[in-house]
C-alpha cells in the first residue's frame, strides 16, 4: 500500500485554469489497535478532513487531493483527470471554447461580400463568449466588427429596431467590463468598486467608459426608455469622475438617488491594507475561497511524498519527508519547498 500526497496544479502560462473533480479514495478501515494507528504516517483524510497543514502554490498549483491509494489507484486517477483536461476545451459550457471555434469557422467561410447580417450574429456572438471567458480584448475586437456592418445590416432592413437595441447595450457593457478590469480587478485602493463610485475609485483609464457612454447615449437617443441602459450611463459617468455635471439632463438619475434613507456609514474596504486581497486566476477575493488550501491529514506526523503534477507543461515533481502543521510555498520548476512564515491555528475535537 503507498500513502501519498497528491498536488494537482496549472502551469503559470496556462490562459485558463481547467476544472477538476475532488475524487475521494477509498478509506481504509480503521484498525483496532493504536498500534496500527501510530503507522499511519502519511495521508489519511480527504478535503474534508481536520485542517492540519496548509499548502500555499503561487499562481500555478491550486488544487489538492489527498487520499490513501494503490499504485493503480493512483495511474487510473491521473489519466482520468487528464482525459477530463482534454476534453474541458470541447465540453465544459463554462470554460470551453468550442462555441468561439465554431462560430470562427462559420465567420471564415462566408464570402468577402454580402452576408451583412451573418457577420454581425457571428461577431456579435465570439465578441459575448470572448467576454464569457474573460478575454476582454478579443470580445471587444468582435463587438467593434459586428459594429461595423451594423450600418448596412439596418440600411438592407435586416435587422430590427430591437435587436439593434439589444446589440448596442451589449457592446457597452462589454466596454464597461474592460474598463472594471482594465482599472478595478486590482483592487489598488480600497475605494475601488465602492457605490457611489468617488474619490480614488473613479478609473484612472477612462476611454473604456467613454466608449460605453458613446453607445449608451447613442441607444438612448431612439429608445429613451432603456432603463437599464440610463443606469448604466450614469455609472459610466461617475467612473469618469463626472456624475451628476457631465450627464445629459434628460438621463440624469440625480445624487440625492444613491442616498441612503438611514444613517448607514459608507463601507471602507481594508482588505488590501491587511494583506488579506489577492488576484489570481481563480479562488475569490478578499480572503474568500483563496487559492491556498488547508488541507487535513488526520494523525500523520509527515508526509512521506508530495506529487505536484502541472498539466500545461506535464511536469511532474516529488518532494520528500514533508512536515505537517505549516504552510508552504511551491514554485513550478523549482526543487525547493518553501516554509512560510505564517502563524498556524490548532483544531482540537470536542470531547464528548
Amino acid at each position: 500500500m503507498s500513502r501519498e500526497l497528491l498536488a494537482l496544479g496549472s502551469g503559470l502560462n496556462n490562459p485558463r485554469i481547467d476544472p477538476v473533480p475532488v475524487v475521494e479514495t477509498q478509506r481504509q478501515k480503521r484498525a483496532s489497535d493504536d498500534a496500527w494507528e501510530s503507522k499511519l504516517l502519511s495521508v489519511r483524510a480527504v478535503l474534508l478532513g481536520t485542517v492540519l497543514l496548509g499548502i500555499a502554490v503561487c499562481s500555478g498549483g491550486w488544487f489538492f487531493f489527498l487520499g490513501e491509494t494503490e499504485s493503480e489507484d493512483h495511474a487510473r486517477m491521473l489519466a482520468l483527470l487528464r482525459d477530463i483536461e482534454r476534453r474541458t476545451p470541447q465540453e465544459n459550457p463554462v470554460m470551453g471554447d468550442v462555441e468561439i471555434k465554431k462560430a470562427s469557422l462559420k465567420l471564415a467561410s462566408l464570402p468577402s461580400e454580402g452576408y451583412l447580417l451573418d457577420q454581425f450574429k457571428l461577431n456579435w456572438t465570439l465578441g459575448k463568449q470572448h467576454l464569457a471567458l474573460g478575454q476582454t480584448d478579443a470580445a471587444l475586437a468582435c463587438m467593434e466588427a459586428a459594429n461595423k456592418v451594423l450600418p448596412g445590416a439596418r440600411q438592407d432592413q435586416l435587422i430590427d429596431a430591437e435587436m439593434e437595441d439589444a446589440f448596442l447595450f451589449s457592446l457597452a457593457t462589454s466596454y464597461i467590463r474592460a474598463g472594471e478590469t482594465k482599472n478595478c480587478v486590482h483592487c489598488s485602493n480600497g475605494d475601488r468598486c465602492i457605490f457611489p463610485i468617488i474619490d480614488k475609485g473613479i478609473h484612472e483609464d477612462g476611454s473604456f467608459s467613454e466608449k460605453a457612454i458613446e453607445y449608451l447615449e447613442l441607444l438612448l437617443d431612439h429608445n429613451p426608455d432603456h432603463h437599464s441602459a440610463r443606469w448604466l450611463l450614469n455609472i459610466a459617468y461617475m467612473t469618469l469622475g463626472k456624475h451628476p455635471q457631465g450627464v445629459p439632463s434628460r438621463f440624469l438619475i440625480s445624487t440625492e438617488t444613491f442616498q441612503s434613507d438611514s444613517s448607514f456609514p459608507r463601507f471602507v474596504n481594508i482588505a488590501r491594507d491587511l494583506n488579506i486581497s489577492t488576484f489570481s486566476m481563480c479562488g475569490g477575493s478578499f480572503g474568500a475561497n483563496p487559492l491556498r488550501q488547508q488541507i487535513g491529514v488526520g494523525k500523520a506526523t509527515v508526509i512521506h511524498r508530495l506529487e505536484v503534477y502541472w498539466p500545461t507543461s506535464q511536469l511532474t515533481q516529488q518532494f520528500e519527508e514533508i512536515g505537517v502543521d505549516q504552510f508552504i510555498e511551491i514554485q513550478e520548476g523549482s526543487t525547493r519547498v518553501r516554509k512560510l512564515a505564517w502563524k498556524t491555528l490548532s483544531f482540537h475535537p470536542q470531547e464528548d
